[in-house]
């Protein structure tokens, strides 16, 4: 009897040991105290990386791990490695920073041979080409070109004027430019690889065309030399909607356009301060939409050593997100019939095909999810969150239902084809760029 209450008495005790905690029961299944990875918890604790060597904090704050090759640990491998697995070394090179880093990237990205060209292109002062203003004197243009440095060469391929000169050495070939007797500027100065960019809209005199993200200006003002022109003797038909949500920036776009072009035609031009998302809700159309969008912009990291010293993998991927709700919103404010063309001065593939691909693909998701929809007999605005996950941006409209958007392309005779679009690289492109830009049309 008394032995029948002892056994009863251990299975007692083994029935409440079930109903603790693991930890409690088995000290040796505790969790061990190497750091913890930079990946996120399954239940969302803030956990710290630590480098080899270092005291882990907290409950291990004492602790230093002497080994610490042995101890690392993936989400998907539970047990230890004798190396570091090669998804791990991938979380690690891109948390990298600063100079180093920032060749290894582009190394790879490029190949070592290219990079080593690359680098130093970018490295070696911007050129600039001379956008000749057509509402000027021709007389105060001349006297301009006529101080200038180098062999001086029109561009015969631009539907606008533009010169270039020889002196490849000299950053600024051109003198400061003048005014004439309406006030105007003989001329502007920019990138012949920007100019590329407005010549692949292809814009037409009645064309309403909107430049999302305008300044500093240069862009607008080649959309503006090609809808209007000097003398005409009809009201013009087109338009510029110049959109900078910065009001620096904005004013600065604002003295650059009124400074080149004539009062005449400032009917025509609108300079907006809108988030270039939010032209998505309920904004008027246009045939024509300009996206040079903020980006990356690796050639100016390279002259910051502050910036250069900060940079990361991470720059161009947090760019490419907001890049994507600039393409959706631009494509979204496209008539049919009409084209859009996406730029960036950035290296980075994320920004550049990267960001034209993922909006692509969403056109299609959304348009699959729309036939589902109806297939089902059920209204498309009932799908469901897990559909509509990666669309926290998103107006809600269906113009997406409506419209064909396809990639259109072309040769030119500076820079390189991509998947998707055109890269302008100074090392091949006679220090010109570097400018990636895609052309989108819709029907």
């Amino acid at each position: 009897m008394g032995g029948q209450q002892k056994g009863s008495a251990q299975r007692g005790n083994r029935s409440q040991d079930r109903t603790r905690p693991c930890q409690q029961r088995r000290p040796w299944a505790r969790a061990p105290p190497w750091p913890s990875p930079p990946w996120p918890s399954p239940v969302g604790r803030d956990h710290r990386w630590h480098a080899a060597g270092h005291k882990h904090d907290q409950a291990h704050a004492n602790w230093t791990d002497p080994h610490p090759i042995y101890h690392t640990r993936c989400p998907d491998r539970p047990t230890h490695h004798a190396t570091t697995p090669s998804h791990c070394t991938s979380v690690a090179a891109a948390n990298m920073s600063g100079p180093e880093a920032f060749n290894k990237h582009f190394s790879a990205a490029f190949g070592a041979e290219r990079w080593t060209a690359l680098l130093p292109a970018l490295r070696a002062p911007t050129r600039h080409a001379a956008l000749i203003n057509p509402f000027c004197e021709p007389a105060v243009v001349r006297d301009g070109l006529a101080r200038s440095s180098g062999t001086l060469t029109r561009i015969p391929w631009l539907g606008v004027t533009a010169i270039t000169s020889s002196a490849t050495d000299n950053a600024h070939p051109f003198p400061h430019p003048e005014r004439d007797v309406h006030n105007l500027w003989s001329y502007y100065c920019m990138d012949l690889a920007s100019m590329m960019a407005v010549e692949a809209l292809g814009v037409q005199k009645d064309d309403d065309v909107l430049d999302m993200c305008a300044a500093p200006g240069g862009k607008s003002l080649n959309v503006m030399y090609r809808l209007f022109t000097p003398g005409e003797t009809t009201t013009p038909c087109g338009s510029l909607t110049a959109n900078e949500p910065s009001s620096d920036r904005r004013l600065r776009l604002r003295d650059v356009l009124h400074s080149h072009v004539p009062k005449s035609v400032h009917a025509q031009l609108n300079v907006t301060a809108m988030d270039g998302a939010a032209f998505a809700r309920g904004h008027r159309r246009f045939t024509k939409v300009l996206i040079d969008a903020p980006c990356s912009s690796e050639r100016h990291v390279l002259r910051d050593a502050a910036e250069l010293a900060k940079w990361t993998p991470a720059r161009a991927k947090s760019a490419a997100k907001r890049q994507e709700k600039l393409l959706w919103s631009g494509l979204s404010v496209l008539v049919p019939g009409g084209t859009l063309v996406y730029a960036t001065c950035s290296l980075s593939e994320v920004e550049n095909d990267g960001v034209v691909k993922k909006v692509l693909a969403r056109i299609a998701k959304k348009r699959k999810q729309s036939k589902a929809a109806k297939r089902r007999g059920r209204d498309e605005d009932e799908d469901d969150e897990e559909e509509d996950e990666d669309d926290e941006w998103d107006d809600g409209s269906d113009w997406w239902n409506h419209v064909k958007i396809g990639v259109t392309r072309r040769q030119w005779p500076l820079g390189e084809p991509t998947k998707y679009g055109w890269l302008v690289l100074p090392d091949t492109a006679d220090g010109w760029g570097p400018l990636y830009f895609c052309v989108l049309k819709c029907t």
